[in-house]
């Protein structure tokens, strides 16, 4: 898409019939990476300003915004949203479930899905209780992973992986080498203004109503949530390893760390390499409660809060000097290379013992890359509204046409003014609006 504001009054949605392979993805990205941005502003009927209900998208550069529901829809197979920014919407920032509009069968759920050094913000819907930053939930089948994201100030969830009985399970989401902070109120609010209407504000949300997900929490770091900064929302069997969770509970009631469940269900959660830590006299101590953590999981790699300070299960105590800095007021940004720089916030110091909490990665599959254009082969122009050729509408501010390409017979894009690749080799890395 070239550089500009695209305001379409109907949203944009990649067809189920639209998809590249596994050996060439269809890319949609920005000429300049954050410069082209799809906003809502002209969209009073939106229930997704992007659904990618086709497979083998790769999704790169883009902002979203200014939305009365969801930013992005992730409801087909195998795609890639990478480097893109979603604030301001009025549901979820990005979700990953199944294409609202079909019919409601698990071979349809969308699986195999990677968001990558996305960022997601200020999410609110009306009543100021539902909008997650990151949601992959209700809905959504094996195989779906988050990398290098980060959600803040969104007003109910960080991220959330609801599941409910009546659709069943989902599949097994992994999130690795993330960044939850400030959810529960948006960056306008006050968080110390008692008329402040708070959401749920938990930082990850691993499960719901119960039922076994296997979800995995790898890498993350969780500070400053207005409620729990990790839980296991009832799930009974979630994994989460070399975490750290920082002064989360601004309302005085939660925890840095709560796993729990029915009492009927197997308790088979994993913790290893986890490090809680609070000293701003809100956080609950999780260790022993009921909605806490299980004495059984300390261990000389686990660090839990008792209340008061954090030990393992050798005495060794744990403190906010093992980080370089805890100074909250300086949160985490993205560097050029969509790699997160945490500016010392909870970077673990020389103090600390080296199997205690996350460490931000900053290289190798970290770092993202703009997709290069290969060959084009059969390409003409083709009038269309929409990507998947039945609504679209709205002008770029830069002048842009609806004019489309078709890449080998297929539609590859057809949105405004958007530059299509079709990208080489695929690199090997890995809706439904209900209140939870």
């Amino acid at each position: 898409m070239m550089d500009g504001t695209y305001a379409p009054d109907r949203d944009y949605v990649i067809g189920r019939n639209v998809n590249g392979r596994e050996d060439a993805m269809i890319t949609l990205m920005a000429e300049n990476t954050g410069k082209a941005v799809i906003s809502g502003s002209n969209n009073a009927s939106s229930s997704s300003l992007l659904s990618i209900v086709g497979s083998y998208w790769h999704v790169f550069g883009l902002e979203v915004t200014d939305g009365i529901a969801k930013g992005i829809s992730v409801c087909g197979n195998n795609n890639i949203v990478e480097m893109c920014v979603i604030h301001n919407v009025g549901n979820s920032g990005l979700q990953i479930s199944r294409n609202g509009g079909e019919y409601n069968d698990a071979k349809m759920w969308p699986s195999n899905n990677l968001i990558k050094n996305c960022d997601a913000y200020d999410c609110c819907d009306t009543a100021r209780n539902d909008a997650d930053g990151f949601a992959a939930k209700l809905t959504c089948g094996e195989g779906n992973s988050f990398y290098g994201c980060i959600s803040h100030n969104n007003i109910d969830d960080g991220w959330d992986l609801y599941a409910k009985s009546t659709t069943g399970p989902i599949g097994a989401v992994t999130i690795e080498n993330c960044v939850a902070y400030s959810n529960g109120f948006l960056t306008t609010d006050d968080p110390t203004d008692p008329s402040v209407e708070f959401g749920e504000g938990n930082g990850f949300k691993l499960g719901g109503e119960n039922m076994y997900g296997g979800h995995k929490l790898i890498n993350s770091v969780s500070f400053n949530n207005y409620a729990k900064g990790i839980t296991s929302n009832s799930c009974p069997d979630c994994e989460v390893t070399r975490c750290t969770a920082y002064n989360n509970s601004l309302n005085g009631k939660a925890y840095n760390l709560s796993l729990y469940t029915r009492t009927s269900n197997k308790k088979a959660w994993v913790v290893s390499g986890m490090l809680s830590i609070a000293d701003n006299g809100s956080t609950i101590g999780e260790l022993g409660a009921s909605n806490g953590v299980l004495y059984s999981l300390k261990s000389a790699d686990n660090y839990l809060f008792d209340g008061a300070a954090s030990y393992n299960n050798k005495g060794v105590k744990a403190s906010s000097a093992w980080f370089v800095s805890t100074d909250v007021s300086v949160g985490p940004t993205r560097n050029a290379d969509g790699t997160i720089d945490m500016h010392d916030l909870l970077v673990i110091s020389a103090d600390a013992p080296a199997n205690a909490g996350a460490t931000i990665i900053t290289k190798g599959k970290a770092i993202s890359e703009q997709p290069v254009a290969t060959t084009v082969v059969n390409a003409k122009p083709m009038p269309v509204e929409q990507i998947e050729g039945s609504a679209g509408g709205g002008d770029a501010d830069n002048g842009g046409s609806s004019t489309g390409m078709v890449v080998g017979g297929v539609v590859a894009v057809a949105a405004l003014a958007v530059i299509c690749v079709l990208a080489g080799k695929k690199k090997k890395e890995q809706n439904e609006d209900e209140k939870q």
